[in-house]
């Protein structure tokens, strides 16, 4: 009965020091780093044997099974820690797994065309540059990286695709830029019924500041939240929570003029621009040339067949 007790204490530790690690280094485990214990615990060429001083070790056979390896000794480290030169067929079959990351889903599903497509499965596809969420309790805030400092100077913010620096389309956000929050600053206190967030700020008009219950959901501004600048180059905002049960939250500087489609490359429309019928769209195939004051003019046509 000792002896069976202590194996399977010994499986779970070492079941432990590798999920343990797996789980710091890559947060989720992929299937084939779920593998990795049973290689290295319960295959025929790995066990464990205490020796007469009582010391605890840990072996495994090589691939080729030329050599035998002491993975770990409960003696032989500081604090119990597996040896990393012992282990670097954990690190590289973990290395091979996450590197190369579009071979699965967000959902960790397989992609089955990873060197044709990246395959995302979710709904929606936010690309934040700098920015990540942080959460109390029940709620979220949209938070940037680094010192950023409030400030409105009146330039657009926008996500770009294209081929290079010139030839791209881009959807710009009019006079706003999203503003994020100061790092570890959102603070819910369910008592009060109050969550509060600290945002960058050096003067003028306070951020404007917008909430969601869900991702799903478009933002929308709240109204009359309370605002105090703290006089540090940040201010704080108090929102109350009492109509809500969780939510997002985030800020931009200003709210001016809407989103705008802008393409910097010749729009070639082929199936037409649609006006008031869906089903009978525009397809411009003509050009007109009109002359007013003494100068001519080119304007997109469709050619209307009698």
């Amino acid at each position: 009965m000792r002896q069976f007790t202590l194996l399977v204490a010994v499986a779970l530790l070492a079941t432990t020091i590798l999920a343990n690690d797996t789980n710091r280094i890559y947060g989720e485990p992929t299937k084939a780093v779920d593998a990795l214990p049973s290689s290295y615990v319960t295959s025929p060429t790995a066990w464990f044997s205490v020796d007469k001083d009582k010391t605890l070790s840990w072996f495994n056979v090589s691939e080729d099974l030329s050599a035998t390896n002491i993975v770990w000794q409960s003696t032989a480290l500081p604090k119990g820690t597996p040896d990393a030169a012992a282990t670097n067929a954990i690190w590289n079959a973990i290395s091979k797994v996450t590197s190369n990351w579009g071979n699965y889903a967000p959902d960790g599903s397989t992609n089955p065309e990873p060197d044709y497509m990246v395959y995302l499965n979710k709904p929606a596809l936010v690309v934040g540059s700098g920015i990540h969420f942080e959460t109390s309790g029940a709620y979220s805030v949209m938070v940037t990286e680094g010192a950023v400092a409030f400030a409105n100077n009146g330039q657009d913010g926008s996500i770009r695709w294209g081929l290079n620096n010139t030839d791209y389309i881009s959807i710009v956000q009019g006079g706003s830029v999203i503003v994020g929050a100061k790092a570890n600053s959102i603070n819910m206190d369910a008592s009060a019924e109050v969550v509060t967030i600290q945002y960058p700020y050096q003067g003028g008009d306070f951020p404007i500041l917008y909430f969601s219950p869900i991702l799903s959901v478009d933002f929308s501004v709240v109204e009359s939240p309370t605002w105090v600048d703290l006089g540090n180059g940040f201010a704080v905002v108090s929102v109350s929570t009492t109509n809500t049960e969780s939510g997002f939250f985030k800020a931009t500087t200003s709210v001016q003029t809407s989103a705008t489609f802008d393409a910097n490359v010749p729009i070639k429309a082929s199936k037409g621009l649609i006006t008031d019928d869906p089903l009978d769209p525009i397809i411009f195939d003509s050009t007109i040339i009109i002359e007013q004051n003494g100068k001519k003019y080119r304007i997109p046509a469709q050619l209307v067949e009698e």
